[in-house]
């Protein structure tokens, strides 16, 4: 399947900034995103030796907190950047690591037992593909966790200041971070998220909130 411009032109930026990346996001939250993709992963409540897929891994964060807490788990870490699975790979967990497109996954249908996406459906121009496809390969009971930034209030306003405060400094891609703000800022809120997935077959079970509400997690099952 061909991609898209716009899907062409977000992969290009996150192989620009794959080598930072970590290191901007341990800065900008304070290392408050660790914290919550763990507190996410036990919400969500994953059985030891299932089939995981994290998609949309980025640099292996959830794919790395769920082999730790679950090391028989079987997991698939799958992202469409080059570079950022590269840094994936260099953090030496047992997980595989696949150059995936997330709206046309290579998968049989009902593959995995769980699923999860952190901070990955917001870089996605066609969002009701990807989660068709999430649909797809999860297993009949299966759950999907989505992780991402939630509602729009004062102090998410304040967030995209700081994030782009620091950027200026630290980053040598300035327009990626300012991408990340605006993005953010045009993202589903969480109501409007947990409607789109259940108008594709997902039936929504619970919903955690983190930072007054500014980052959110729903668990869903198919």
């Amino acid at each position: 399947m061909k991609k898209s411009k716009a899907a062409a032109e977000i992969e290009l930026m996150f192989n620009k900034i794959a080598k930072s990346y970590d290191f901007l996001n341990n800065l900008i939250s304070a290392f408050s995103h660790i914290l919550i993709k763990k507190s996410s992963v036990e919400f969500l409540g994953i059985q030891n030796g299932s089939s995981v897929l994290d998609l949309c891994t980025g640099s292996g964060d959830l794919a790395g907190i769920i082999k730790e807490k679950y090391p028989k788990c079987q997991i698939i870490g799958a992202d469409f950047s080059d570079e950022m699975l590269k840094i994936a790979k260099k953090k030496g967990f047992d997980i595989e690591y696949l150059k995936e497109d997330a709206t046309n996954l290579s998968f049989d249908d009902g593959t995995f037992d769980y699923i999860v996406m952190g901070f990955g459906l917001r870089n996605i121009p066609d969002k009701q593909a990807a989660l068709s496809e999430v649909v797809r390969v999860l297993s009949p009971g299966g759950k999907f966790l989505h992780l991402d930034f939630g509602e729009k209030n004062l102090i998410s306003n304040f967030a995209d200041i700081f994030i782009l405060a620091v950027a200026k400094i630290f980053s040598k891609n300035f327009n990626a971070y300012k991408y990340l703000v605006e993005s953010k800022k045009g993202f589903l809120s969480p109501h409007e998220l947990i409607s789109k997935a259940e108008n594709c077959s997902l039936k929504f079970l619970r919903r955690k909130d983190f930072l007054f509400k500014t980052v959110t997690c729903e668990v869903f099952e198919k």
